[in-house]
């Protein structure tokens, strides 16, 4: 072999790291469109692209790469098993870091993926089938336990994670092949197993700490003692941020404030909405969620209107199938009011406003939705719908470029738009 090929070869794994790790995504919306590897912050909550410092996992992972293009060709290969090494940690970090320290972008990833599943379903029962079923991306996400926040985390990790893991192990593997003795490999390889098991360690000692605090408040409400299990529920909130986002936990202390006659708290009343989604009393469990709102004012936390926007969206769903599509429409309304990034309330919300005949109102809604939209199947969808809504308009050129968008997005099932570029029903 010539000696230029493995270098060409080098440069070309190199240069593709450098591209993914900027330009794709680490972390992967089912539905939204997902931020860059060089916005999304290390040690931030910048998974949805809030906060941009050079301190990003993208701008870092290129920098290792050239420092390991560098140490490769003037054959340092401690340098380049440490470059690999360092680009294993950084995709080790970015796992835990969404499972376990920003975990805003966890609750968000899951919810993401609930309207995705909501939309599959949606459109199944409602809108003109396709040739066959759209391959669909299932699976059971939890956060109960360590190891399922690990597993549901690894489901949004994006490409160019993987593209980091990739070179890093090339890399790695190369400068622990080139160093001089089997001393210095079994030192190399044993200095990075204890990196990686220094950084698990030190992400994973809150979140085991909360899960501890919550399984002792469980007995201890059980045994009677509310005081100190409310006590115990707190501290895992301190502990761990996921706590504050589930509501399982503000569920279980409403309970008890419950039990103890303390009707005032906000936990209280998260606890009484959750009660009445139990019994399928969706009007009163967003009536005592809109109470809490008001009351908590400015003060309220996002996910109180994250939590409205859901419970008005269910609603508005069960209200369509049971055919009052104005009620429905204005549950999605209220829906997007509360938080302008549900998917799945301005996707129904589409095909309500066709059926109510404001189709304008549809074409617009649409058009906002797609600037949002990164999922191929719900664009198709989208502008089949928005075809459908110009046709109605008499716009018939809008209607073909709108049919004929679906189509190029979503050509395997696609027999819908399909149909209506050749004037089928």
């Amino acid at each position: 072999m010539k000696r230029w090929v493995p270098r060409l070869v080098v440069f070309l794994v190199t240069a593709c790291g450098i591209a993914a790790a900027l330009m794709a995504s680490w972390v992967t919306f089912s539905l939204r469109y997902s931020v860059p590897g060089w916005r999304f912050g290390i040690g931030s909550a910048a998974g949805d692209g809030s906060k941009t410092g050079l301190l990003s996992f993208g701008i870092v992972t290129a920098a290792l790469c050239v420092v390991g293009l560098i140490a490769y060709l003037m054959k340092f290969p401690r340098v380049l098993a440490s470059t690999g090494v360092g680009m294993l940690l950084l995709s080790t970090g970015a796992l835990l870091q969404i499972a376990f320290a920003d975990t805003a972008i966890l609750e968000d990833l899951i919810r993401d993926q609930m309207q995705y599943r909501g939309a599959e379903v949606f459109a199944h029962r409602n809108l003109p089938m396709n040739l066959g079923t759209e391959p669909s991306r299932r699976r059971i996400l939890s956060t109960s336990a360590i190891g399922d926040r690990i597993y549901t985390t690894q489901f949004f990790m994006g490409l160019a994670w993987y593209v980091t893991i990739s070179v890093g192990v090339i890399g790695t593997v190369s400068g622990i092949r080139g160093l001089p003795s089997w001393r210095w490999r079994h030192a190399a390889i044993f200095l990075g197993v204890m990196a990686h098991l220094a950084l698990v360690a030190l992400c994973l000692l809150n979140p085991i700490r909360a899960q501890r605090a919550v399984t002792r408040a469980l007995q201890l409400e059980s045994d009677g003692d509310l005081n100190r299990a409310t006590e115990e529920y707190r501290r895992a909130m301190r502990l761990d941020s996921l706590y504050t986002l589930d509501p399982f936990v503000q569920e279980r202390i409403g309970a008890i404030d419950s039990a103890t006659g303390r009707t005032n708290t906000p936990e209280y009343g998260i606890y009484q909405s959750d009660l009445f989604v139990q019994q399928n009393d969706l009007p009163s469990a967003i009536a005592e969620l809109e109470k809490l709102l008001r009351k908590e004012g400015d003060a309220a936390p996002p996910i109180l209107r994250k939590r409205m926007a859901d419970l008005w969206t269910l609603n508005g769903r069960r209200l369509y199938q049971a055919g009052a599509i104005g009620d429905a429409s204005i549950a999605w309304q209220s829906a997007l009011l509360y938080d302008p990034r549900q998917m799945l309330a301005g996707f129904c919300l589409t095909t309500a406003y066709y059926e109510l005949g404001r189709y304008q109102e549809s074409v617009d809604l649409i058009a906002s939705l797609l600037k949002k939209c990164a999922d191929p199947q719900m664009q198709g969808n989208l502008l089949s719908n928005q075809g459908d809504a110009y046709t109605k308009l008499g716009k018939l050129n809008e209607a073909h470029l709108a049919y004929r968008a679906s189509y190029k997005l979503d050509s395997i099932l696609n027999w819908r738009a399909l149909t209506a570029l050749v004037g089928g029903n």
